[in-house]
């Protein structure tokens, strides 16, 4: 019998709305890291060892030579002739796939599966070529392990579409095929967690139980007869602690006693979870008592509760709106963590102890106090956490700016974000939504005020909250100070562009400090056309640059190696005066100017009149300094003490002195490096850039070279 068609599959892809990629593979090691805990289809930071040990590299041949078997195996079945090329076996495949799917690279773990299945069903039309050659029939251990990777993506429903296309093959045990019994696709107990888990993330707890009752009595169409284990236990809790089934999550728990299995941490996390879920008396609403006496019972097992089960056990509290026992269980959590660390080794307990997922339940108090509406006492939880030597994360400070702005209190969200930017902490996707809602209530309120005042002859009254322009232009730097970008520059410029445009359409005139953060996130997109076209609305706005709008526009053409555009920047940046006011650049600018110059510079190494041209820019406006030119109008003492300043200048020297052919020039050069290198500022070298560093110690070596050839007296321009 033919194996149906692979476009099931297909089907299920569309339906979970699936991105399509680019068939052209982009080595995973050259994308951007995920956040931690974050879930997507590329790369998770927690799975980079399948980069490290070769696996990778075997799943790539693995996949190169399915696609190969395949193609010929194609042209064979369209009556073409062609010399057939063995398959990888369906072990191999099976390893791929899992080396895939723990990469994060999901999509391509499914289109190996879909070439297996391909294979198959080409095989099949040419009648014993299937057995000839052995192409990879996906088994039992294809789908578990394509499963489980599609539970890690969140895609719950297209793992059960392929637990139904694996359902319809002829080898499948419910089907009674007449197959040799080791070809009978037989779900084992690994396969029944997991079809068990995509129906506990699904919060369906009528399917995960019948999936239990098969395992118990048998006669199922899905499992056969199995005997479950501690994790199918803690896989049906779960389910039940999702769908808030607190009856069944006790049903189960009596099984669990019964058996000859011990429960875990994880076993009563999930049923001390599931208190207070419903609002009925036998769900535990308005009462977490039974919460805290699974905590008890826990102990008394010897079992050690970690920072989830606490976590757990203060959403219980909060859900009954009990705050006060919510604290408590915090104060529970310290006093453990407090007793282990005295119980601890020497030497050891120095070291600060903390529990697993222990943010987890300082954000579970902080969001409870913040719902309970003691704001005052979510902001003192939130300040104490790196006293107790935990940090917030992303989703402690989305809780407590969510809390903030539903209660009003603007000025301390822009404190949290604020902090954010700070430790670079990056908005989530509802932290972000929240602000931007936020951003535009205020602005409908104040345009409002506008018009009432505009009407009447009263002054207006300030009530010393914060304004929208002031939620926008925060929202806009700690998108810019994102440091961990998973969607790439552009996709980050885009999002601080949209903020900008939503700013403006909410009729919020846009500040110095919003289009500051607009030519920050275009130099981290490297686009200076945009960046200019900014400084260009700025014009119009009629806004002044300050020091900061320049030197981010020299930055944006520095890093799109971009001399020519950084000149004529620097023309604009000599006019921003008014008339007979005195203009001087300062160093920072300067700085940006001279980076412009060497990285282009750097970049045009196949063209050397051009290198000359950039690097003898640098020297000149140098010399101009030194010899305190009216052209340049640069302070030498700022530049003697700027230490980055003076590093391009030695990286522009070290690179001319490589191109430059005249042997009078090259002696030149090496005298001036030689002689910058004798400056004082360089008696402090950390935090030197890696190209800086290079410089200096050529101009060092040359710096002993000259002293060792004039007798050990110093060397100057103009000696």
């Amino acid at each position: 019998m033919k194996p149906p068609s692979y476009s099931i599959v297909c089907k299920a892809v569309k339906s979970t709305n699936i991105p399509i990629l680019n068939k052209r593979f982009i080595s995973p090691k050259s994308r951007n890291s995920t956040a931690p805990g974050k879930k997507r289809w590329g790369i998770q930071k927690s799975k980079r060892d399948v980069f490290t040990n070769g696996r990778w590299k075997q799943a790539e041949t693995v996949e190169r030579d399915t696609l190969v078997a395949l193609e010929k195996l194609r042209h064979k079945a369209q009556g073409n002739k062609t010399i057939l090329t063995k398959f990888p076996s369906v072990r191999e495949c099976n390893s791929a796939l899992a080396t895939f799917g723990d990469g994060g690279d999901f999509l391509r773990a499914l289109g190996l599966f879909l070439k297996m299945r391909k294979s198959v069903s080409l095989a099949h039309g040419l009648g014993d070529m299937s057995s000839a050659w052995s192409v990879p029939a996906p088994t039992l251990v294809t789908y578990s392990t394509l499963m489980s990777r599609a539970v890690q993506v969140g895609k719950e429903r297209l793992a059960l579409r392929l637990w139904y296309l694996m359902k319809t093959q002829a080898e499948f045990f419910s089907s009674k095929p007449k197959v040799p019994l080791e070809s009978i696709i037989l779900p084992d107990i690994k396969a029944a967690n997991i079809l068990m888990n995509v129906y506990a993330k699904l919060c369906n707890i009528e399917d995960a139980k019948y999936i239990y009752s098969q395992m118990i009595y048998g006669n199922g169409t899905d499992v056969p007869r199995l005997e479950p284990n501690i994790v199918t236990y803690n896989t049906l809790l779960d389910a039940c602690q999702k769908a808030g089934d607190l009856e069944s999550a006790l049903e189960v728990k009596q099984n669990l006693d019964l058996s000859t299995y011990n429960p875990d941490a994880r076993t009563f996390t999930s049923l001390i979870g599931s208190v207070g879920r419903n609002a009925t008396a036998t769900s535990g609403a308005n009462d977490p008592s039974m919460a805290f006496s699974f905590l008890s019972e826990m102990k008394t097992l010897g079992i050690c509760p970690n920072g989830m089960t606490y976590s757990a056990l203060i959403d219980a509290c909060a859900r009954c709106g009990r705050t006060d026992l919510a604290l408590k269980g915090l104060r529970m959590m310290l006093r453990q963590k407090q007793k282990g660390q005295r119980t601890r080794k020497r030497g050891v307990g120095k070291k600060t102890l903390t529990l697993f997922n222990e943010v987890g339940a300082w954000t579970a108090a902080i969001d409870a106090m913040g719902k309970a509406g003691r704001i005052e006492t979510a902001m003192r939880l939130f300040y104490k956490m790196p006293k107790f030597g935990v940090l917030p994360n992303t989703i402690t400070c989305g809780c407590l700016i969510d809390n903030l702005l539903r209660h009003g209190k603007t000025n301390d969200a822009l404190e949290i974000l604020m902090y954010m930017k700070d430790q670079n902490i990056a908005p989530s996707e509802v932290m972000y939504t929240s602000l931007m809602t936020s951003a535009g209530r205020m602005a409908e309120v104040e345009n409002k005020q506008k018009w009432s005042e505009s009407e009447s002859e009263e002054k207006p009254k300030r009530d010393g909250g914060a304004k929208a322009i002031e939620v926008y232009t925060a929202l806009m730097k700690t998108l810019t100070e994102e440091r961990d970008v998973m969607d790439g520059k552009n996709t980050q410029l885009l999002k601080v562009f949209l903020v900008f445009q939503e700013m403006r359409a909410a009729g919020t005139d846009p500040d110095l400090a919003c289009y500051n953060a607009l030519l920050q996130a275009c130099g981290r997109a490297d686009d200076i056309y945009r960046a200019l076209d900014v400084l260009k609305k700025m014009k119009e706005d009629g806004l002044i640059p300050n020091e900061r709008s320049w030197r981010e526009a020299f930055k944006t053409a520095a890093n799109a190696h971009r001399a020519d555009i950084a000149e004529s920047i620097w023309i604009m940046y000599q006019g921003n005066r008014k008339i007979g006011e005195f203009w001087q650049p300062s160093i920072d600018c300067l700085s940006a100017l001279l980076a412009a110059y060497v990285r282009e510079a750097d970049t045009k190494q196949e063209n050397a009149g051009k290198q000359i041209k950039l690097y003898k820019s640098v020297v000149t406006m140098y010399r101009d300094t030194m010899t305190n030119s009216e052209k340049r109008k640069i302070d030498k003492e700022k530049l003697l003490q700027s230490k980055r300043s003076l590093g391009l200048i030695l990286e522009a020297l070290v690179g001319l002195h490589s191109v430059e052919k005249n042997e009078k020039n090259r002696s030149v050069i090496k005298r001036v490096a030689a002689s910058i290198t004798k400056l004082d500022v360089w008696k402090m070298r950390k935090k030197l850039f890696p190209s800086t560093l290079r410089a200096f110690t050529i101009a060092e070596k040359w710096r002993k070279e000259l002293e060792a050839s004039f007798g050990g007296s110093s060397i100057y321009p103009g000696e």
